[in-house]
């Protein structure tokens, strides 16, 4: 499947949210609580992966890595320029028992689809074009990511999502 048309009508979707507000938010609103939730778990995931991923899966994790960092350095833009602080990362996180790649790919996988949805579900409470702007890009990576891991663990890739 072409990501560019799986990735259309959700680009339409946002581009329609854009249009309908053009007023700027205060601190405290939608648009700082995204990045402050998802710079934690990019960081997150980025350890996991380093700790046990094969050469292969670390390869793309760090493609994934360099993505991640540009959403939060955006994120983080954004959080402090409407008055926010962005959340640091705790200094451990317990998901339970990880013994494989596999375990690995399947906790990306769910962040990802995490992430993805949290972007699509909230675009239409993105008032301010510069945010939503760079929340377009932000959720065709996320919604890449998240097909590319589903491909690695033999998931369906031609549902459609639901939300």
């Amino acid at each position: 499947m072409d990501c560019g048309v799986f990735l259309g009508g959700w680009r339409g979707r946002l581009r329609r949210a854009r249009n309908k507000r053009a007023v700027p938010r205060r601190s405290g609103d939608f648009e700082c609580g995204v990045g402050s939730g998802a710079s934690g778990h990019r960081r997150l995931q980025r350890r996991r992966w380093q700790q046990t991923a094969n050469a292969d899966q670390l390869k793309l994790a760090l493609g994934f890595q360099r993505d991640h960092k540009r959403h939060r350095d955006a994120l983080t833009k954004f959080v402090r320029r409407f008055g926010g602080t962005p959340v640091e990362p705790k200094s451990s996180y317990d998901f339970g028992t990880i013994a494989s790649a596999t375990d690995i790919v399947k906790l990306a996988q769910s962040l990802e689809e995490g992430a993805e949805m949290a972007y699509l579900t909230n675009a239409d409470k993105l008032v301010n074009h510069e945010i939503l702007d760079a929340a377009v890009p932000i959720l065709e990576d996320e919604v890449r990511h998240n097909i590319v891991l589903r491909q690695l663990l033999g998931m369906d890739v031609t549902e459609r999502m639901k939300y």
